[in-house]
């Protein structure tokens, strides 16, 4: 049986622990959980240092030391690798509340169509820049719709656009609304 044949070389690739410089892991550690949220992190801290114990001191471990984290979900894995090998990964997931300024409610991209009476898309061209709020444009008199897609930079603003279908004759606002969703007040139109 095999077991005999790499009986000299480890194939323990567990952990003992791991401790966080900030945070909790949860559920709590327990070597046959290979994921854990970390919970109770401030807001405000921007790096977590991780270490970690190996079962078996000839394993290896890497993922360690200072993590960087970014707004949004942060996958930081560990990987335990044993004496012979074989490999186990541990994952940390870190949510971090995307603090959204003002200056943050902007379009990354925006593509307008124009759809005539019989439903024929047609693109229409602006000089998009994400620091323009207000553009003018003519349409023929047979476009009735417009199909809006803005693509936003950062996760967890929420975008509503309003006017865009059912156009009149004469002057028609369509509005472009970007949102927080952590605090509505705060927009950019």
């Amino acid at each position: 049986n095999e077991n005999n044949i790499e009986s000299e070389n480890s194939s323990n690739n567990y952990l003992q622990s791991i401790t966080l410089s900030a945070g909790t892991l949860s559920p709590e550690f327990y070597r046959e959980t290979f994921e854990y949220t970390v919970e109770n992190l401030d807001d405000t801290i921007t790096e977590l240092e991780i270490s970690a114990v190996a079962e078996d001191e000839r394993a290896s471990i890497s993922g360690l030391g200072i993590i960087s984290l970014t707004d949004g979900e942060n996958r930081i894995p560990i990987s335990v690798t044993a004496e012979n090998g074989n490999v186990r990964e541990y994952i940390l997931i870190v949510n971090r509340k995307q603090n959204i300024q003002e200056s943050d409610l902007r379009l990354q991209t925006l593509e307008i169509s124009k759809i005539n009476r019989n439903g024929e898309f047609q693109a229409l061209e602006i000089p998009f820049d994400k620091e323009t709020f207000e553009y003018s444009v003519e349409v023929e008199e047979d476009i009735i719709d417009l199909d809006v897609n803005p693509t936003v930079e950062k996760e967890g603003i929420i975008v509503e656009t309003t006017g865009d279908k059912n156009l009149k004759e004469g002057e028609n606002i369509v509005s472009i609304t970007l949102s927080s969703q952590e605090d509505e007040n705060i927009q950019t139109t």
